[in-house]
């Protein structure tokens, strides 16, 4: 199996999954290049040793039907599925986890996934997604070093 590398975009305007990760994709073998990986930069090709693919979910947010191109928040049904998918994103990332550090910064990014009793709105989901995604960033390989301090 070769390896995956899944590039996901953040909140905003409807993407062409295709213009994307040709993009993205060109954008990381320009940065790897810049930094002396020429040989792993050539791996991104479409005939290199890793897949390159991009998340595309705008579909789950938008409504059948629906006239403009503005941004509708998800029903119930999708905030429900994005809530569990949240939850079951952390706890993996908690099963795997094996320093103390990471487990505490994980039992908060849990806290924040879960449903409040008074939501904040019909984004309130999303908004809990980003939190629970800023907070997992503070875990290795992107904060916590091996120590359990984050890096200076």
């Amino acid at each position: 199996m070769r390896p995956r590398l899944v590039f996901i975009h953040g909140i905003g305007r409807p993407r062409d999954p295709v213009r994307e990760l040709a993009a993205w994709t060109t954008a990381l073998a320009s940065g790897m290049r810049a930094a002396g990986h020429s040989a792993l930069a050539g791996s991104l090709s479409a005939d290199g040793g890793v897949e390159c693919v991009f998340a595309h979910y705008d579909d789950l947010f938008r409504r059948s039907q629906a006239q403009g191109e503005g941004d509708v928040a998800p029903g119930e049904a999708e905030a429900e599925i994005l809530s569990d998918l949240l939850l079951a994103w952390v706890d993996g990332l908690m099963a795997e986890e094996d320093g103390e550090a990471g487990r505490r910064l994980l039992a908060g990014a849990r806290a924040q996934a879960q449903p409040r009793d008074q939501s904040q709105g019909g984004l309130d989901v999303v908004r809990r997604a980003l939190n629970v995604a800023t907070t997992v960033l503070a875990l290795r390989p992107w904060g916590l070093q091996p120590s359990g301090s984050l890096p200076s």
